[in-house]
C-alpha cells in the first residue's frame, strides 16, 4: 500500500500542476503554523494552499513571500527540482535551505525544501549486529589454467578477472595423474597474477572430481548409472583403499607444491552423493558419510551394495598430509544439493573439517530454499565452523540473489562460481560463466557484474554486518571493513518494478563520508554504470531486477 499511496500522491500533485488546479485569486494571509510541512490537502495548511505536498502559497508581482521563503518564477532553473521533477506552471513561495532547516518529511535539493515522498523501502545498517567474516568470493579455473596462459590477451584477462573484479577466492580442481606429466606450472602463473593484482595472495581451494582408475571400484574415473561401483575399490580383505586414496592425495600436493601451488584448503571429493546416470557419464565417486550399504536395482530385484565412507577417508587422509610443509585444511562435503547436507553430520561431528562446503543446485528464484540454507547455518554454528559455497551455475540476477542468499540465511564466508571463464570453442557461449572469451578479446557476462557489486569493494576478513530493509521485495546486505572504515551495502531488486528507496545511513555517513555507487541492470543490454557519490538526502531508484551497490569510506 505504500508504493500505491506514493504513486497515487504523485500522480495527483503531477496532475494538479499539468492543469494549474491550484486555487485563484490572492492567498489568505491566516495562521502560518503549519508553513512549508508536508500535507495532502489544504485543510491541514491552516490558511495556505497544499501545492505539491507542502504547505505555502503562489506568488506573484502583487503577492510576495514573507521572509522565510522566497518566490521560485517558472523560469528559475531550480523549478524544475521542485515537486519530485514536475516542472512548475506558477511561480510558488518555496524555501530557501540556506536561510532555514528543511522540516521533518522534507529535504534540501537544488537549494530548496522539497517534499520526500513515500519511499517504497527504507534501509539501515547495524554494524553493532556482526555476522560471519569473509573469506572471499570468486570462480573455478576448472580445466582452463592452459587456455587462459595461453591466451595473448592474458594480461587484460588477469586485469579484468582480479584487478577489476576483485575475486580473491579461486577454485582448483586436482588433475593429478599418477604417473602422468602433471604439469602445473599454469596454475601457479595465474596465482601469481592475481596475487600482484589484489595486493595479496588468493585463497585456494581445491576438490576432487574423481580417484584414478585404479582406486576406483568401476575401475574408471567415469560414473554412470552405477552407484554399486561408483565408489573406492575394496582390497582383497574387503576393506576399502583408505590408504591408496590417502596416497594419491598426498602425492597430489606434493606435486602441485613442486610448482609452488599450496592449497589452503582440499575437498576429498566433490559430490559425494551423486551417480552420474547412465546416458550423461561423468567424473566422480561416492562416499556415504560413513561406510555403510545402499539399496540398489530395481524394485522386486534390489540388492545390497557396500560403498566407501568420507569420515573413514578423510582420517586417512588427514594422517598422510604429516609433514607436509604447508598442511591444508578440509573443507567438504560439497554435497550437489542443500537438503543432503545433513546427511554428512557425522563428517562435522568427526572434527576433521575446518568448513562446511555447500552447493546450490536447485535453489531459483520462485524457490530460495531458505529453510535449507538455515539449517546449514544451525549446523555451521553448532559445529562452529564456516560455510563455503563452492560452486553454483547461474546468470546474472540468479547469481546476485543466491550470492545473497548464500550469505545471509546460510551465513556463507565465501562464494563460488563455477566458471571463471567459457572457452572459445564451446558449441554454445557459456552465460553462466564470468567472461566468455573470443577469437580476438572476452566479453564481461552478466555473473561477472553480479560477483563486482559484492567482490570489488570488500576483501577478506570484512565481516558482514546488519542490514534492514523494510520491503521483502529488496534485499539487503552489508560488509564491514575490519578497521571500520569503510562499508560496503549491497542492494537487490529481483522484482518486475522500479523501486524508489531511502537509506537510513547515519550516524555511519558522519564518518564514513565518501561515497560511490554503482549499478547493474540485469535486461537484455545489461546495462552496468557508475552513478557517483550517494545523495545527501540517500534516496536512490534501483530498477526492477538490478543490483546496486553503495560504498562508503572515510
Amino acid at each position: 500500500m505504500q508504493f500505491l499511496s506514493s504513486v497515487l500522491a504523485a500522480a495527483f500533485a503531477s496532475v494538479c500542476l499539468a492543469s494549474s488546479c491550484m486555487p485563484s485569486g490572492e492567498p489568505q494571509s491566516s495562521s502560518q503554523t503549519n508553513w512549508y510541512r508536508r500535507c495532502q490537502s489544504d485543510s491541514e495548511c491552516g490558511g495556505l494552499e497544499c501545492i505539491c505536498g507542502a504547505c505555502t502559497k503562489l506568488c506573484s508581482e502583487g503577492v510576495e513571500c514573507d521572509d522565510r521563503s522566497f518566490c521560485l518564477a517558472v523560469s528559475d532553473d531550480r523549478a524544475a527540482s521542485f515537486c519530485e521533477g514536475t516542472a512548475l506552471v506558477k511561480p510558488v513561495c518555496a524555501q530557501d535551505c540556506d536561510r532555514l532547516p528543511c522540516n521533518e518529511g522534507m529535504t534540501c535539493k537544488a537549494g530548496i525544501c522539497q517534499v520526500l515522498p513515500t519511499p517504497d523501502a527504507i534501509v539501515s545498517v547495524n554494524i553493532a549486529q556482526r555476522y560471519q567474516t569473509l573469506v572471499g568470493f570468486g570462480a573455478s579455473l576448472a580445466y582452463a589454467e592452459g587456455i587462459i596462459v595461453g591466451r595473448d590477451d592474458k594480461e587484460a584477462l588477469y586485469d579484468a578477472l582480479f584487478g577489476e573484479l576483485g575475486t580473491d577466492t579461486i577454485r582448483l580442481g586436482n588433475h593429478f595423474e599418477p604417473g602422468g606429466q602433471n604439469e602445473f606450472d599454469d596454475a601457479a602463473v595465474i596465482i601469481e597474477a592475481a596475487t600482484m593484482r589484489l595486493g595479496a595472495r588468493p585463497t585456494l581451494l581445491m576438490s576432487l572430481a574423481s580417484p584414478p582408475p585404479e582406486l576406483k571400484a568401476n575401475g574408471s574415473k567415469l560414473c554412470r548409472g552405477n552407484p554399486d561401483t561408483c565408489t573406492l575399490i575394496q582390497l582383497e580383505d574387503g576393506s576399502f583403499d583408505y590408504a591408496g586414496f590417502a596416497g594419491f592425495w598426498r602425492d597430489s600436493l606434493d606435486a602441485y607444491a613442486a610448482a609452488g601451488v599450496f592449497p589452503d584448503y582440499v575437498s576429498i571429493q566433490n559430490n559425494p552423493n551423486w551417480t552420474p546416470p547412465e546416458g550423461s557419464p561423468a567424473d566422480a565417486c561416492n562416499f556415504l558419510a560413513q561406510e555403510g550399504t545402499i539399496t540398489v536395482g530395481e524394485e522386486g530385484s534390489e540388492t545390497s551394495a557396500r560403498i566407501a565412507g568420507y569420515v573413514e577417508a578423510a582420517e586417512a587422509v588427514v594422517a598422510r598430509f604429516d609433514g607436509l610443509d604447508q598442511v591444508p585444511a578440509l573443507f567438504g562435503p560439497e554435497t550437489t544439493t542443500l537438503n543432503a547436507i545433513p546427511r554428512y553430520e557425522p563428517v562435522f561431528a568427526s572434527g576433521l573439517l575446518s568448513a562446511i562446503a555447500i552447493h546450490m543446485y536447485g535453489v531459483d528464484l520462485e524457490n530460495p530454499h531458505t529453510d535449507e540454507l538455515n539449517a546449514v547455518r544451525a549446523l555451521a554454528t553448532y559445529y562452529d565452523l564456516p560455510v563455503f559455497q563452492s560452486e553454483m551455475i547461474a546468470e546474472g540476477l540468479e547469481t546476485a540473489v543466491f550470492i545473497h542468499q548464500a550469505t545471509v540465511e546460510a551465513n556463507a564466508s565465501t562464494y563460488l562460481q563455477n566458471d571463471f571463464i567459457g572457452g572459445v570453442d564451446a558449441e554454445e557461449p557459456n552465460r553462466n560463466a564470468l567472461v566468455q572469451l573470443e577469437e580476438e578479446g572476452f566479453v564481461r557476462q552478466s555473473p561477472y557484474y553480479a560477483i563486482q557489486h559484492f567482490a570489488a569493494r570488500t576483501n577478506p576478513g570484512w565481516v558482514r554486518v546488519n542490514a534492514l530493509s523494510t520491503s521483502d521485495g529488496l534485499l539487503a546486505s552489508a560488509w564491514l571493513a575490519p578497521d571500520e572504515d569503510a562499508l560496503t551495502l549491497i542492494l537487490l531488486n529481483p522484482g518486475t518494478d522500479s523501486l524508489r528507496i531511502r537509506l537510513d545511513l547515519e550516524p555511519l555517513r558522519s564518518t564514513l563520508a565518501l561515497s560511490e555507487v554503482t549499478r547493474t541492470t540485469f535486461n537484455e543490454a545489461l546495462e552496468h554504470s557508475k552513478l557517483g557519490p550517494l545523495a545527501e538526502d540517500g534516496w536512490l531508484d534501483i530498477p526492477a531486477q538490478s543490483a546496486v551497490t553503495v560504498a562508503l569510506e572515510q
